[in-house]
């Protein structure tokens, strides 16, 4: 699966774009997303068994990540193929610029580099969980009811 052991570069590339792109598409409604930028822990820390108990308790800790959210890795294939319906008539739809809340270019583009083969799927979470808010909250916008 994609990101899975493209060890912490790889994985701290594809979170740095994802925070960039969701801050350009919440940017200019001046929504604040403060996404802390990724900062190698340590840097400049003297070579010492502290930092290499870190590092090993850092291995751990993404070995049970793995385990628990190994349903993740297929999120960005996922919204590109079972979902991309919806995700396109959410994000792209006109009430999108109605709400004012997210910047609809910004939206359009990041969708579009997404379908594109782009790994923008903590973004596109985002933002589809901001509208759906706005639809539900602001709108009053229920879901129709399951028929059994």
């Amino acid at each position: 699966a994609p990101g899975v052991g493209a060890g912490r570069m790889g994985d701290v590339q594809t979170a740095e774009k994802s925070a960039a792109a969701a801050r350009g598409a919440l940017g200019a409604a001046g929504v604040g997303v403060d996404a802390p930028a990724a900062t190698d822990v340590h840097a400049g820390a003297p070579k010492s068994s502290g930092v290499r108990a870190g590092a090993l308790a850092h291995s751990a800790l993404k070995r049970v990540q793995h385990l628990a959210y190994s349903h993740v890795d297929a999120r960005d294939e996922w919204l590109r193929g079972p979902s991309r319906a919806f995700v396109e008539d959410v994000l792209l739809s006109s009430r999108v610029a109605e709400h004012g809340v997210l910047e609809p270019a910004a939206v359009r583009t990041l969708v579009a580099e997404h379908m594109a083969g782009a790994g923008h799927a903590n973004a596109i979470g985002l933002l589809l969980t901001v509208e759906l808010w706005q639809r539900y909250f602001e709108d009053g916008e229920r879901p129709a009811a399951k028929e059994t």
